[in-house]
């Protein structure tokens, strides 16, 4: 339409400029001003033809106001493609997100609290099985192994060590264990009450302590020694008052709920135990510091050959599912083998008992 108007509005002008020329030429006949009256026609011819129509701009009364237009194509169509669910709006991108951790749609829980639940769950199947095999009697297992009355809990006993709580004690007891080491009879002599008790019965002093483990005749090799080392490197416990001493912490800490006799302590972690009292047999588990239910009262050898060359004895126990297996001798301690009980007594540490049994 415009391009229609633009032609019928040039020839108009055309036709106007050369009517008045040849009015301007025939009338002037100075020909200066008929160059400068076609100068200013040419210009104005120029500057219709190449600049076009003037636009039209037209104002609604929301716009005299300050109000946005409702055009689709301005800014209110976009927020009108905002407000009305558009995928395309602010809003829609919040809603998909919204979606994607809805509580509603379990894929999308956090995969975290799903594995804290299994596992939640799983150790709650563990002890399920833990109990029923604490119930079940001579039961066989699908490897052809059996399952007994396994320990009334499921009980562990830590290393304990309150040796540091008297840093005096602490002394003492590392020049004592130097003095076993060594094997230094007078050291030892020092260091043992006159009344140490070495039994349950009426015969008690120092006198019959020397007598009871051979050190008056050969003391190098008396079994006092190994004895004493093992009890002084598992630790201990003092009394509320801090001066009185108990070692090993297997005898000083293990529950009274427990059969002393029946019950022992795995003295060290990730011990394992065997289907066979030999460890090249098949490992059943791995244990720590837990408390074991004995199956019987005796100590095993090594049977066949073993490619470790061992001769070690072997302890049969119930696991805490109540199966059997067996275990080396040497990572298990009951609360009644030898134990130490010290004391101060002339300014000195001295030990007043050395026992075994009950």
């Amino acid at each position: 339409m415009w391009e229609v108007l633009r032609v019928i509005f040039l020839l108009v002008l055309i036709s106007s400029a050369i009517v008045t020329l040849d009015k301007v030429v025939k009338r002037v006949q100075n020909w200066k001003i008929w160059v400068s009256a076609t100068a200013v026609t040419a210009a104005v011819f120029l500057a219709l033809a190449l600049g076009g129509p003037p636009e039209v701009h037209f104002t609604t009364p929301g716009q005299m106001t300050g109000e946005k237009s409702s055009s689709p194509g301005g800014e209110a169509g976009e927020q009108a493609a905002k407000s009305d669910g558009s995928p395309q709006g602010e809003n829609a991108g919040q809603n998909n997100s919204q979606q994607e951790i809805s509580p509603d749609n379990p894929e999308d829980k956090n995969p975290r609290d799903n594995n804290s639940q299994n596992s939640f769950s799983q150790d709650n199947a563990s002890q399920d099985n833990a109990s029923s095999g604490s119930t079940a009697k001579d039961s066989k297992q699908g490897d052809g192994t059996s399952k007994e009355n396994a320990p009334e809990q499921n009980s562990v006993l830590f290393p304990v060590d309150d040796a540091s709580q008297s840093p005096g004690f602490l002394k003492f007891r590392e020049d004592f264990l130097t003095a076993v080491r060594k094997k230094d009879l007078d050291f030892l002599k020092q260091h043992v009450s006159e009344n140490i008790k070495y039994s349950f019965g009426e015969t008690n002093g120092i006198k019959g302590f020397l007598v009871e483990w051979g050190l008056n005749s050969n003391a190098g090799s008396s079994g006092i020694w190994s004895e004493l080392y093992e009890v002084l490197t598992l630790g201990g416990a003092f009394d509320k008052q801090k001066t009185v001493f108990t070692a090993p912490y297997v005898f000083a800490k293990f529950p009274s709920s427990l059969d002393r006799f029946q019950y022992s302590a795995v003295i060290n972690q990730n011990v394992n135990i065997y289907s066979e009292p030999n460890s090249d047999s098949r490992v059943i588990m791995g244990l720590s510091y837990n408390i074991l239910k004995l199956a019987d009262n005796n100590s095993y050898p090594t049977t066949g050959r073993t490619l470790k060359g061992e001769a070690g004895t072997w302890k049969k126990i119930l696991t805490p599912s109540g199966q059997k297996g067996y275990i080396d001798e040497k990572y298990l301690r009951r609360p009644v083998d030898y134990r130490a009980q010290f004391t101060i007594k002339n300014g000195e540490w001295q030990m007043i008992f050395f026992v075994a049994g009950d």
